[in-house]
C-alpha cells in the first residue's frame, strides 16, 4: 500500500536501483517522505500501487540515465506522471540525471522540464539539491 502523504515518488529503471537508493536515503535521512515500488507488500496490484503513490506525490523525480527508456515499469510510470502531472496543478516531475547524455530519446514532456544534473554530485550534494527541490527554496542547477 501507498505510504499515506508520500510528497515524493521515484521512478527509475531496475538496473538504476542503486541511484535509487542514494537517493531515497539522502531525502529520508533529511525527513522528506519517499515512495519507490519497495514499499508495496507481496501480492499487491503494481498498477493500483503506483496509481495511488503518484496521485499521493506532490514531486515526482524521474532517474534518468541510458537503462530509462529500455525500462518497460519506468515507461508505464512516466506516462502515468506526465498525465498526473498535467492533471494536477502543483504536482511537479523533476528528471534526475543520474548516468548518460543523450536525453533526446525521452519524452518530450520529461526531456523539456529543467532537469537535477546529479551525475557528479556526492551522495550528500545529492540528498540538499534534491531538498531544496522539495522545500521549493531556490533553483537548482
Amino acid at each position: 500500500m501507498a505510504k499515506k502523504g508520500s510528497p515524493i515518488f521515484i521512478s527509475y529503471a531496475s538496473e538504476d536501483r542503486q541511484y535509487a537508493d542514494v537517493v531515497t536515503k539522502a531525502l529520508e535521512a533529511k525527513g522528506v517522505a519517499v515512495w519507490t515500488e519497495r514499499d508495496m507488500l507481496p501480492g499487491e496490484s503494481w498498477e493500483d500501487e503506483i496509481a495511488q503513490a503518484l496521485d499521493a506525490a506532490e514531486i515526482i523525480l524521474v532517474l534518468c540515465s541510458p537503462h530509462t527508456l529500455s525500462s518497460q515499469w519506468q515507461n508505464f510510470e512516466m506516462g502515468m506522471a506526465v498525465a498526473r502531472t498535467i492533471e494536477t496543478p502543483g504536482k511537479r516531475l523533476v528528471p534526475v540525471l543520474v548516468q548518460g547524455d543523450n536525453w533526446q530519446p525521452l519524452p518530450a514532456f520529461v526531456r523539456n522540464r529543467y532537469a537535477v544534473d546529479a551525475r557528479h554530485l556526492s551522495v550528500e550534494q545529492i540528498g540538499d539539491t534534491l531538498l531544496r527541490v522539495v522545500d521549493d527554496r531556490t533553483p537548482v542547477a
